[in-house]
C-alpha cells in the first residue's frame, strides 16, 4: 500500500489505541509528540482524539509545518501555496486542525531550520486551540533537533510534560491498572 496522509494517521491511532487498551486509565496521560511530518500526523490525531472520550494529556510539537502546501511553496516560491495545495494528494493542514486542539501544546523550532521555516511555528502557535508552550532554539538544523540540539531542546520540554502531568485532574489510573509512563 502506498504511504498516505490517512495511512500515517490510522497508524498513530493503532497506537494510542494500544496504549489506551495497555494501560487502561480515566484519563489518558498521553502525550502526542511529533517531530517535522510526525507533526502533522500527531496534530491530527490530538484532534481526532479531542473529539472522543479519550483527549490526550497534551501535544508537542518539534519543528512542524503549517501545511504541506505551505512547506511546498516555501521550498518552491515560484508556485503560490494554493497551486501546492492542489497538487498535492498528501494536505497535513495542522494549521487548521490545532486550532480544534484543547490540551495543552509544546512547539519548538530552531530560527536556523533550513527546511520548515521558522516563522511556522509562530503561526502555528497563534492558531493553537490551547494553552501554548513555545521554545526558540539557536544553531541547530533540521533533523538535528534531538542529537544536537537535544541539550536545547530535551530538558525543557521533559519540564514541560513534568508540568502538565502535575495539571489538576491530570491522571487518575483505574483500579489495578499500571502507570503507563515508566518511572524515572
Amino acid at each position: 500500500r502506498e504511504p498516505s496522509e490517512q495511512g500515517c494517521v490510522e497508524a498513530g491511532e493503532a497506537g494510542y489505541s494500544a496504549l489506551l487498551a495497555r494501560h487502561p486509565v480515566t484519563k489518558p496521560r498521553i502525550v502526542i509528540i511529533g517531530h517535522s511530518l510526525g507533526g502533522g500526523v500527531a496534530v491530527e490525531l490530538a484532534r481526532r482524539e479531542e473529539a472522543t472520550h479519550n483527549p490526550p494529556q497534551a501535544l508537542a510539537l518539534v519543528s512542524t509545518f503549517t501545511s504541506i502546501a505551505d512547506e511546498g511553496h516555501a521550498q518552491y516560491p515560484i508556485y503560490p501555496a494554493w497551486m501546492m495545495n492542489l497538487a498535492a494528494r498528501t494536505k497535513f493542514n495542522s494549521i487548521a486542525a490545532i486550532a480544534q486542539v484543547h490540551c495543552p501544546i509544546f512547539i519548538a523550532h530552531s530560527r536556523h531550520d533550513e527546511l520548515i521555516p521558522y516563522a511556522m511555528s509562530s503561526q502555528m502557535a497563534n492558531a493553537a486551540g490551547g494553552a501554548v508552550t513555545r521554545l526558540s532554539f539557536d544553531h541547530v538544523q533540521h533533523g538535528d533537533e534531538f542529537s544536537v540540539g537535544g541539550p536545547q531542546v530535551l530538558p525543557p520540554l521533559r519540564a514541560w510534560i513534568d508540568r502538565v502531568a502535575a495539571l489538576p485532574g491530570a491522571f487518575h489510573p483505574l483500579p489495578g491498572a499500571s502507570h503507563p509512563l515508566p518511572a524515572r
